[in-house]
Formats: C-alpha cells, structure tokens, sequence
C-alpha cells in the first residue's frame, strides 16, 4: 500500500498491527510503530489517524506519551466523535499512569458520554469500559472513603460499572480479560470472594485463549495476590512467572525508549520537545513531572524525582513524595550549583544505612541564583552511563525547568494580582449591588410605608366613621329613656294626674326609665360590647311580656302627645319565662315601637305578641310592632336596616334622628339568634316582625292570651327593699361628708348604729386605740391621708376580723379583685344602690357575707349592675361623654327634686370650694391631687343624685390618664360651669327646712354624740 501511495489505508493497517503487537504483549514494537503512523499522518494530513493510533501508543507506552501530542489532538478541529473518544483515552491512561486517577476517571466517563450521545459503539471505544473501572478502583484505593455509607456507595457504583464493562467486551472481546479482571477485583474490595475468585479464574481463561501474555499475566498477579490477602492457596511457579514476565515487559519498554535515545537526532528532538513542553506549563507540579519524564526518557533513568530545598530540621520533601536519596550528593550539588554524578549512593532509612550501586544523578533547579529544588535521578542496573553529554542534558533540563518555574511565579503572581484586582473588582461590585439593594429596601420601605399610611389614613377615616355612627347610635338610644323620664315628669308637674295610685305608677315608669338609661351608660362604658360590633349577648330566663309591658309603659307618654293609641295585643299562648338578654330584647322593642311612634300621625301603634310552631310546645316567640304611619315604597324597604338612613331627606327634615335604630335593631336581633324583617306600602303603614327562638325555662309555664296580657300591663314594679337593722353597729368611713350623711340616714331610717371616720386612719385609731365594738365596716376605697386599701391591710394583719365592705367609684373587675386582695369581706361600687347597700349590711351582719366569701377572696357582694362595665379609653368615650354633658345644659334642673336634693346640695357647696385648689394643681402640674380630687367627685356626685357632675368628673379622670390637657381643662371648666347653674338653682329655690335638717344630721331621725375623735348615730 505504501507503493501505491494510499496512505489512508498505510495509516489503518499499521493502526491494526500496533494493536496486534500490544495485545501480544510486544509493547515496544507497537510504541514503535505507533509513531512511525503519527508521524506519516502528520505530515499527509490524516488528522482522523493522528488522534486513532495515539490510543495505542498511551496504552502501550504505558502512559509514557508526549502532553502536547494529545493536546494537539485534542485542540484539532475535526469532528469525529470515535476519534475523540480515543484521544480522550488516551489523555486518561496517561493521568492514570501518573497517578492522578481522579482525573483519569473524569476523562473516560466524557470518552463514554461522548460515543453514547453519538451512539457509537464498537471495538475501538470499547477499552474506555475497562479503563474506567481501573482508574475508579485506583481512586478507591489511594483515598480511602471517610464514611461507611460513601465506602458502600462508591463499591456499589465500581461493581455497576464493571459489569457493564463485561457487558460492552462480551460483544467486542479484546478488552474482555481486562473487565472481568476488574470485576472481580470489585468483588474482592466487597468481600464476596467466591464471585471475585470466579472472575478472576474467567480473565486468565480469557487471556489464555485470547493468547494476550501481558493480559495474562496481569490477571494471574492480581488474581495471585487477592489468594494471599485471602490466606488461600495459589501457584507461586506461575504468579513468579507473571512477574517476571511484567518487569520484562517494564524493561523491554524502557529499552525501546533507550535505544531510541541512542541516536543523537532522536535525542536532540526528544530534548527540544521535552524543553517545549517544560516552557510551556505554567503549574509548578507539572513542571516537575515533566522534568522527570524528559530525564527517565533521554537520561534512560529507573526513578527520577525532584528534591525540594527546605529549612534546617524540616522533614525531607520529594515529588512523588517519600523517595530516598543520598544527601551527600544533594547537599554537593547544592554547595557547587553543578550537576553531581555518583556510581555510589548511601542511602539512610530508619537508622540503617545502606549502599547501592549504579548510576546516580542530581542536578540543580535555581531560580535567579537561589537553588530550590534538585532533579535526582538513579539507575542500579548500569554503572558509568553518564558522561558529559548526559551532564549538558540534565543541565539543560534543569535551567528549562528553573526557567519555567520562575515564569511559573511570575504567572502565580499574576495570576493573584489578577485574583486580587477581580476580587476588588468583585468587592466593589457588590457594594455597587448591596447599595442599589439598599435603595431598593428604602424604597420599598418606603412604598411599605405609604401603603401602610394608606391603610391608617381608611382606618382613621373608618374609624371617624364608626365614632360618627357610635355617637349618633348612642345618642338615640339615650333619648329614648329621657323621653319617657320627662314625658311623665312633665304629666306630673302639669297636674294632669291627681290620684295617688296613678302618681306612684307614673313615678315607676320615670323609675324604671331612669333604670333603663343607667344600663345604657353601662353600655358605653363596656368597650368589648361596642367596638367593631362585637356585642356578646348576657342570656339569662326573662319574661317577654314584662319586657313588652314595660316598653309600652316607657313610651306611653309619646304616643300621648302625638295623641294616637298605643296597645299590646296577644294572639297566641306565650312563655312565662324564656331564655334571652332581657337589655338586647327590650331595646329592640323600644328601637322599633319608637320609630313606628315616630312615623304614625293618625291611628295607632300595636304590638302583637305570637309563636310559631305547634300551640303546646312553640319553638319561635313573633313580636310584631303595627303603625299606621307613613309607609314606605319598595326602594326605601331595600335599604331600611342601613345605618343612618331613612325614608328620604324629607323624613329627616320633619321628623329628625339619626337612623340608626333600625339597623341596630337588627344587628341585634341577629345576635340572639333570631331575625328582624319588615312588611310595608305606602300611606298605609309598615309591620316589622322580630322572630326570635324559644329555649324555654325549666319550670317555666305557657300564658294565655289574658294572663299575658295582664303580666304586660303590670310590667316590673320597683320595690324599695325594707331591711330591719335593729342594733346593728356600722362604721362608715367615707372622705365625703355628704356619702357619710347619706348612707348614715338609710341605715338609722333601718335601726342600726352608724359610727364615722373621714379616712383610714381616723378608722384604725377608732377599731384599735379606741376598741370600737362594730359588726360592719363600710370602707370607701380612696381618700386623703390613709385610703381603704391600706387601713384594711393593717386592720386584717393585726387580726380584725369583722366584715369590711369596699365602697368604690371604680367599676371594673380589676378593681374588685383588688378590694378583696386587701382583704374586704364584699364590693359595691357608686353611684350606690341603696337597696343593695341595705342588703349587703344585713348579710354582713348576720355572718352571711362571711360564709358566702369564705374569707376575702370569695365572690361577694351586692355590686350594682349599674356599674359593672370597665372604663373605656378610646375616642369615642370622649365624645359621647361629652354629648352626655351637654344634655345638662338644656334640661331645666341640674338638681334633684326628691329627698336627695339637701345632700346634692351641700356637695356643690363642697365642691366649689374645693374646685379652685383643683385649678390651682392643674396649673402646677401635680395630676395626682387633680385624679384623687375628681375620684372624689366621681364617686359621690352620682350617689347624691349630680349624675352629670359625675359623669364630668369620670371624664376628667380619663383625660389625665390618657395625658390628655387640654381635654382635662374643658373638663374642669364644664364643671364650674354646672356648678355655679346648680348654686343659681338653690338661691332661686332654697331646700325645705326637713332636708336641710336631715342633710346637716340635726334633723329628729338621728342625733350626734361624741366618742373619742369619732361621731355616733343612733
């Protein structure tokens, strides 16, 4: 073929035939013949065979294969995805017989991913398979896995690529015996040794038949040296053969490399090469490796290494590392900065020192002058090799090597200034970033911020709207108590009523209206029940009929004046009792027969009372409000139940209010469980329903039509409690002298004794320096000098025992508990119940409240209802507190009429004069004497009948709790305002002489006697 000139086919019959001579075993004939066919593909061109034969030359060359003959390869550009596999094959052997076996694992797993992308699959890619498994093994081997679950891993991993290894040679077999070799050398490492001795048996055949005598005896070694680890038999005759037959193979390949190098041509371009390549690397390591390689090549040297400078008493560093070497000759061509050649070499191992013959060599490595390192080279088996041509060689070697090392530093120090610069670079970057990061946090702060000023700016604004809807929702339902108050007021002191039994029930009905407006109070103040509608109803057995009756009875007067009937009706048995929230049920019946009052002219206004479900058992309680009022169209129906609306803006005009009661009749009606609809045509009239589930009473009875009737028309009667106290010792210790009158005159109008003291200590010096025989003590909380909290501390530590009853202004539970950490026996809070006041002495006196409390932390006591709703603090307390202070302003009297008008009196007069200090401390700053001078207000304005001063002072308590002056200063000048009304009022019109006397106590029910520092009633 080379006479005809077809080299294409030259280049792939000697391809065939140095694979022929490799798997033969004729490792030098087939290097030998795979650089005649790169040579001749070179220079013709035939780049498809320069990358085919430079497989076999690394396989057969043992990796001993020029660095820049594979990077040429693989920098060609032709695309042949056989040919890269094979130049990526041979690239691996070559890491793989250097040692870098990670890298040679990288390398034939691309070799395998680039045929399987291309699906190509044949004889010449298949060693890639067997390769792979080797340099897994190696890696396996050298670094050992730190964990148990990655050693399992990485033998799982070597097993399966074995195996497919073994499966890709049974197709094309001349790699055969290299895979089942590496099979079985990963069953070994897995400790299955009947699988790893099967396959190792299988490779030898293999070789055998394959007649492959280095793939033979590289099973028979391997094979050999796993029975040993095993303690198992083996044939030594035949494992020493397999060596014998590897260091020939070993020799005969370093020969061919020899006897290549004898020729001063060959020699001469194996230097210029070597020298190339050495200037080309820039990696120290690979310098070092290539040094060696060029000096094992041309120098024909069995080992060559580097020795490296280090400091005195620094442990001896070499590349590979641990190598032994004769430091004479090192530290010889160190002082003489010359090549240094030995026939003999001591070397010093463990303390014995041994002599070895041959040819030794140490050249050295200087960089600008300074000597770091020293190529070192030996060959025992020839004496007297070297002469001065292999000197100029290894000088030569060593200056290139010193060369590139210092070119090497230099790129390093690039290199790291290259580094430093992008890490500069880098670092600015990222403060360029971490800033525009910054500004994109502000400014999505900042859009957080608007959004959330957004969102306080509606809240506000709802807000706003729901204080606007409180005020005016309250304001109705106030109104409508009032109305019924001073309609019958009014009926009195016209003289319309002269017969007593008419009289007393119309002073019920102002009663039980009064009773009514104080639990709308209770309601202002409880803010859980009012804020965002949260309304919690308090269900408890109540009487419907009463509750209607009662209504009826509350608004009589209005449907008076408009001069149209007012009635009840019952259409069907009712239930005696029923449970519901009697407040919530009676406010829904007064919001809708108020309004049907309101918008009724002519006819009149009935409240049907009727059940649906079966007649002995009912399940829903109907109470329909009839009027014959102005009616309303089918669009005015669809919005009736929203807040603050009415019919039209005529409506508003002629008739007024806020249109609130409707929806909060239904908001309501919703809250107890039960519905609110409406039926209505125009200038005929409307009929709203409240349709409300019966949970019947234990006990409780269904009414007839008339006894409903009846029970409706009697409503509730406020009876006065009549309690006999005969002999009962109380003391009363009070700060204000006209609580201390008051209480003093319901007590002795009882039969008991009543003792008094203004503050806690005057109490403790009259119970314990004076022995002060009494059975209750009535202790207001707050006063001057000592207050109720610590004289009942004292008194309960040195071992007093009577009950001690807290009188209080503070209504909240927190209070309470408080009173009774102190050690009070019972609670009651102001303005006080005197029913309940009358009560509760009873039951203290007679060891009741004892029983009932077990000790001062029971639940005792006669608390009002009237004042069982915490404080609210909230903007919308203000307001409708001072809505309520303004009702005094257009009412005719700010004075009481009844018995209690004597007391209001004298306290006004205390009041005023007390009021200037309280501007003065205002002015001062001291909010403590303004809180405890209003607290006082508080509590006994409401007790003597001055429920807006009280109100006025409860207000002005909140504005120096909430730090709020200017709201304190309207306050106390609204005081003063209602105080100089109420004096006007007593110039004008003067107590009778009975309640000045009752009021100052020298009145005939009682008479003062002195008893130490305190005052007796009896």
């Amino acid at each position: 073929m080379e006479r005809t000139g077809d080299y294409w086919e030259v280049h792939i019959a000697r391809y065939q035939l140095a694979a022929s001579h490799y798997r033969l075993g004729n490792l030098g004939e087939a290097v030998r013949l795979a650089k005649i066919n790169y040579q001749s593909a070179v220079k013709r061109g035939d780049y498809q065979a320069t990358g085919n034969i430079i497989d076999v030359w690394a396989r057969a060359a043992m990796g001993d294969i020029p660095y820049d003959v594979i990077q040429t390869e693989l920098e060609r550009d032709v695309f042949d995805p056989q040919r890269s596999c094979e130049v990526l094959l041979a690239k691996g052997v070559r890491e793989f017989y250097q040692d870098r076996y990670a890298n040679a694992v990288g390398l034939f797993q691309k070799a395998i991913l680039t045929a399987e992308e291309a699906s190509v699959e044949n004889t010449y890619i298949s060693p890639c398979y067997a390769w792979l498994c080797s340099a897994m093994r190696r890696v396996f081997e050298t670094k050992p896995c730190r964990t148990r679950k990655a050693r399992r891993q990485h033998i799982a991993a070597l097993i399966k690529a074995a195996k497919k290894a073994v499966a890709i040679a049974n197709r094309y077999t001349n790699e055969l015996p290299h895979a089942l070799r590496e099979l079985a050398a990963a069953y070994a490492i897995a400790e299955k040794p009947k699988l790893a001795m099967s396959f190792y048996h299988r490779s030898v055949d293999e070789a055998t038949r394959q007649d492959a005598t280095v793939e033979h005896a590289l099973s028979v070694v391997k094979m050999c040296e796993f029975c040993i680890d095993q303690s198992m038999p083996y044939n030594e005759s035949e494992y020493k053969a397999a060596l014998d037959l590897l260091a020939g193979v070993r020799q005969s390949k370093d020969l061919v490399n020899e006897q290549a190098s004898l020729s001063l041509h060959d020699r001469f371009d194996s230097l210029l090469a070597s020298g190339r390549r050495i200037a080309t690397t820039v990696v120290p390591d690979d310098i070092h490796i290539e040094v060696c390689n060029a000096a094992k090549r041309i120098l024909r040297g069995e080992n060559v290494f580097i020795v490296f400078e280090t400091a005195p008493g620094d442990a001896p560093l070499t590349s590979p590392p641990g190598q032994l070497y004769d430091e004479k000759i090192v530290a010889e061509s160190r002082s003489t900065h010359a090549t240094v050649i030995r026939d003999v070499e001591n070397i010093s191992e463990r303390g014995v020192t041994s002599v070895r013959e041959g040819t030794f060599l140490c050249s050295p490595i200087d960089i600008n002058g300074e000597v770091v390192a020293h190529l070192y080279l030996t060959n025992q088996r020839f004496s007297g090799l070297f002469d001065d041509d292999e000197v100029r060689i290894a000088d030569y070697l060593t200056s290139a090597a010193g060369a590139a090392l210092e070119k090497a530093d230099s790129f390093q120090k690039l290199q790291e200034l290259n580094q430093t610069l992008e890490a500069r670079i880098h670092e600015r970057t990222m403060t360029v970033v971490q800033r525009s990061r910054e500004l994109e946090r502000t400014a999505s702060q900042l859009r957080a911020t608007r959004d959330k000023l957004e969102i306080a700016k509606e809240a506000a604004e709802e807000a706003n709207a729901t204080k606007s809807e409180f005020l005016a929702r309250m304001s109705h339902e106030i109104r409508t108590p009032i109305t019924g108050i001073l309609g019958f007021t009014e009926l009195l002191l016209r003289g319309v009523v002269t017969d007593e039994e008419s009289r007393v029930s119309h002073l019920q009905t102002i009663h039980s209206n009064g009773t009514h407006l104080l639990h709308l109070l209770n309601d202002i103040l409880d803010i859980s029940k009012i804020e965002a509608d949260k309304i919690v109803p308090e269900f408890m057995p109540c009487n419907p009929s009463n509750l209607v009756g009662e209504v009826v009875t509350s608004l009589q007067s209005k449907a008076i004046q408009k001069e149209i009937d007012l009635r009840i009706e019952v259409d069907a048995p009712v239930p005696s009792e029923m449970i519901s929230d009697p407040t919530r049920f009676r406010q829904i019946v007064s919001n809708l027969v108020s309004n049907a009052i309101k918008f009724t002219d002519e006819g009149g206004v009935s409240i049907v009372l009727d059940t649906h479900g079966p007649a002995e058992s009912p399940t829903h309680l109907v109470v329909s409000v009839n009027d014959t009022g102005t009616g309303m169209t089918p669009t005015q129906l669809q919005k009736i139940f929203e807040p603050f609306t009415q019919a039209d803006t005529s409506t508003t005009r002629k008739y007024g209010g806020t249109g609130l009661g409707l929806a909060i009749s239904k908001r309501l009606a919703d809250a107890l469980g039960g519905e609110l609809t409406v039926w209505s045509q125009l200038d005929v009239g409307t009929r709203f329903s409240f349709v409300l589930p019966i949970e019947t009473v234990e006990g409780a009875e269904l009414l007839s039509p008339n006894d409903a009737m009846v029970m409706a028309k009697e409503g509730v009667q406020k009876e006065f409690a009549r309690v006999s106290l005969p002999g009962t010792r109380v003391l009363v210790v009070d700060d204000s002298e006209t609580n201390r009158n008051l209480i003093t005159l319901l007590l002795e109008d009882s039969g008991g004794v009543v003792y008094t003291a203004s503050n806690g200590n005057e109490a403790i010096e009259q119970l314990v320096s004076n022995q002060l025989e009494v059975d209750v003590v009535l202790m207001d909380m707050q006063m001057p000098v000592m207050d109720g909290y610590t004289a009942t501390n004292q008194l309960r530590a040195i071992g007093f025992r009577k009950p001690i009853i807290a009188i209080t202004a503070n209504a909240m539970q927190a209070d309470e508990a408080r009173c009774r950490e102190a050690g009070c026996s019972g609670y009651l809070a102001k303005p006080i119940d005197l029913n309940a006041l009358l009560n509760l002495v009873h039951d203290a006196s007679t060891g009741e409240v004892n029983r009932q409390s077990g000790g001062s932390s029971g639940s005792v006591g006669c608390k009002t209802t009237a004042n069982t709703s915490p404080v609210m603090r909230s903007t919308q307390f203000d307001a409708t507190a001072k809505t309520q202070q303004r009702d005094w302003r257009f009412s005719e009297t700010v004075l009481p009429d009844d018995w209690l008008r004597s007391f209001a009196c004298e306290f006004v007069d205390r009041v005023s004069e007390k009021l200037p200090g309280i501007f003065e401390a205002n002015d001062a700053g001291d909010l403590e004497e303004v809180s405890r001078s209003l607290h006082w207000i508080k509590g006994t304005g409401g007790s003597v009948g001055l429920d807006p001063l009280s109100e006025m002072a409860r207000n002005g308590e909140l504005a120096v709790a909430n730090s709020d002056p200017e709201q304190l200063l309207d306050t106390l000048q609204e005081i003063n305002g209602f105080l100089a009304r109420a004096r006007s009022e007593q110039k004008e019109s003067p107590p009778s002489t009975d309640d000045a006397e009752v009021a100052s106590g020298a009145g005939e029910p009682h008479q003062d006697q002195p008893v130490g520092d305190s005052t007796v009633h009896h």
